[in-house]
């Protein structure tokens, strides 16, 4: 009587999905993104796409979940983007690191995380066919979300890359790999790169780095990028290996007639923008001995 109850359910929430337009993303104007036209979508998904979660670009996008919605044990975090000049929701610290990472990719131009398929119709189809149960909640399908939807602009136009952030425990679980399954298939059926990305290597002391290197944003840094030029170039010309980063800076800092206490955002500067290679792997304060790339 249950199994009957639950299949009948089953069939009238589908009927009811099948029952909106198939296709309901626009790939137009370089631009990928969900109309925010509530017709197109079911009932139950109306009141997080009235307030914005999932539409829009840039600056105006809003996630589908934010850290506020998610239990994450304090690995959650917002971040203010110097890309998109908003706060930026990561769920987990792995995604923490890899938005650190996209951030320093000079070709990527927008940054959307939590990016919702909102087109419930084509993801049911795909989970049926794969054997997959679709997400659901109170018995009503739920949008699966990408981590990352990333904008790029190459030599060829403007590029879309979905980016999938999992643990390597999470992928050998069958339902997380069907489900990145769900995200592969659909977003090959829109020409959309997507990858579950290599997270084996991140760990505390990459976060660390990455934050740390970061801090010229946080600091309020003017950039100069002839002085990051020079800044940078000298570096490498007296860098040693043993020599702790705060006598290098000390150097540099009379070199270049720095009064204003500044010498370490540049530097750190320099690092984000890949002016120095170091190695993001290793934690690097004023106190600690650098180590490049090539000697990692």
């Amino acid at each position: 009587m249950y199994i009957n109850f639950y299949l009948i359910t089953i069939i009238i929430v589908i009927k009811i999905i099948w029952s909106f337009p198939p296709r309901t993303i626009h790939m137009e104007c370089n631009r990928v993104i969900w109309t925010p036209n509530l017709d197109l979508y079911p009932p139950w998904l109306h009141t997080k796409i009235a307030r914005g979660c999932g539409i829009g670009v840039g600056k105006d996008y809003v996630p589908w979940i934010k850290t506020r919605d998610f239990s994450s044990n304090g690995t959650s975090g917002q971040i203010h983007s110097m890309r998109t000049e908003r706060v930026i929701h990561t769920l987990s610290e792995y995604e923490t690191i890899y938005f650190y990472i996209l951030e320093r990719d000079p070709s990527v131009i927008d940054i959307r995380e939590q990016f919702p398929i909102l087109n419930l119709p084509e993801t049911i189809k795909i989970a049926f066919n794969l054997g997959y149960k679709h997400p659901s909640k109170s018995g009503k399908p739920q949008p699966i979300t990408i981590d990352f939807l990333i904008t790029l602009e190459t030599p060829h136009g403007i590029k879309y890359a979905a980016r999938s952030i999992k643990t390597p425990e999470d992928t050998e679980d069958p339902a997380v790999r069907l489900r990145l399954k769900i995200e592969e298939i659909w977003c090959s059926q829109y020409k959309i790169d997507w990858a579950n990305v290599d997270t084996s290597s991140f760990n505390k002391e990459m976060l660390a780095t990455l934050r740390s290197i970061r801090s010229w944003y946080r600091n309020g840094l003017t950039i100069d990028a002839e002085f990051a030029d020079l800044f940078a170039k000298a570096f490498l010309r007296i860098y040693e290996r043993n020599v702790p980063l705060n006598h290098m800076l000390a150097f540099l800092k009379r070199k270049f007639a720095i009064d204003d206490e500044s010498e370490y955002d540049w530097f750190n500067y320099c690092v984000w923008s890949k002016r120095i290679p170091i190695s993001i792997h290793h934690v690097s304060t004023l106190n600690d001995v650098v180590i490049l790339d090539q000697y990692e």
